[in-house]
């Protein structure tokens, strides 16, 4: 069973709230570069599905970073200009669109609330499934949209971010379990897909930064090998949270 640990309650994000996300989000990516470009089977199996993530996250970091200007149109625009010119591969492009979805709807908020975010999930949604001519199912797209169909559920004024996000998470965890059942290339090689693990990567660092952990933590991946059938224990625990020793 699992336990959850709620560090602080939150109402509203800012736009500086926004950058640690991606700050915290790029980092867990980069915690998980290696294993993902080892599950990346397709749409070809180059191995590069992590490093296209992280090169299309650093691109955004990058930009956000040196903003001396942080409301949320200036940040919405950059996130989603950024992530469209250092869009790399097939699921940076995809990336891209996701961010572009979720600032088309916030861009013109002064914060954003448990129903704001849903709203914004639904249009990255709508936009990345239109971005792709012909969507495959087992992708990260499907995860998108389960998340988005969990938080169309569980976002309305009253819910607090870190229970939505809670639960945005583990609909995540629960879509890139389901990815090997949808695709046949995934199921023939064992392997859940490698742009829903980093998106999950991505969203549970968003995660972190809402329950108030903007201090990095060092994590250790376990259980899952890359060319083993996960089971829903080994996607549980893909990532440790460990005490950080350095």
């Amino acid at each position: 069973m699992k336990v959850r640990m709620h560090f602080q309650t939150k109402k509203f994000l800012t736009a500086e709230d926004l950058v640690w996300m991606f700050k915290r989000g790029l980092e867990n990516l980069k915690e998980s570069e290696e294993y993902v470009n080892e599950l990346n089977v397709f749409p070809v199996p180059d191995g590069d599905t992590g490093t296209n993530l992280v090169l299309t996250m650093q691109a955004v970091v990058d930009d956000i970073d040196s903003l001396d200007n942080l409301d949320m149109r200036t940040v919405a625009a950059a996130i989603s200009q950024a992530s469209l010119m250092g869009a790399r591969g097939n699921s940076g492009v995809i990336l891209s669109q996701i961010f572009r979805g979720i600032c088309e709807v916030i861009q013109d908020k002064e914060a954003i609330d448990s129903q704001i975010l849903g709203q914004a999930l639904d249009r990255a949604r709508d936009i990345s499934y239109k971005a792709v001519m012909k969507p495959v199912e087992g992708t990260m797209l499907t995860v998108i949209k389960d998340v988005a169909g969990a938080a169309s559920i569980y976002s309305n004024d009253s819910v607090d971010l870190v229970e939505l996000l809670v639960q945005l998470v583990d609909e995540a965890e629960r879509s890139v379990q389901e990815t090997i059942n949808l695709l046949p290339v995934l199921k023939e090689a064992g392997v859940v897909d490698a742009g829903g693990v980093g998106l999950l990567a991505i969203l549970r660092g968003f995660l972190d930064v809402v329950r108030g952990e903007k201090e990095l933590v060092r994590r250790e991946k376990v259980g899952v090998l890359s060319r083993v059938s996960p089971t829903a224990e080994d996607v549980e625990e893909l990532y440790l949270l460990l005490p950080d020793v350095s």
